[in-house]
């Protein structure tokens, strides 16, 4: 039987380096370790797409995807500034 294969997205802490250097392993898992240049960039990694299987996630970064998205918005049309110096390049019908 085959070990089932499992990504995980973490940065290299001392809890987390036997993982990486595998020292430690899984008994009947694949274990692949990805980690990131900064922890922000791990967490934007988890975030953007299917990446990682298990990863860790900053409570602020999870805080975050629990708030609701405000709809863009367009500015009302307000009236057009006045530039007197260019008042003459305006086309007038």
């Amino acid at each position: 039987m085959t070990d089932s294969a499992l990504t995980i997205g973490s940065f290299e802490y001392d809890t987390t380096r036997p993982l990486f250097d595998g020292s430690v392993s899984v008994d009947g898992v694949d274990v692949t370790m990805e980690t990131a240049a900064t922890v922000p960039e791990l967490f934007e990694r988890l975030i953007r797409g299917d990446e990682f299987d298990v990863a860790e996630l900053g409570l602020t970064f999870y805080l975050r995807l629990q708030e609701p998205r405000p709809a863009v918005r367009r500015v009302a049309d307000l009236p057009e500034p006045r530039v007197p110096a260019l008042e003459r390049f305006r086309q007038h019908p």
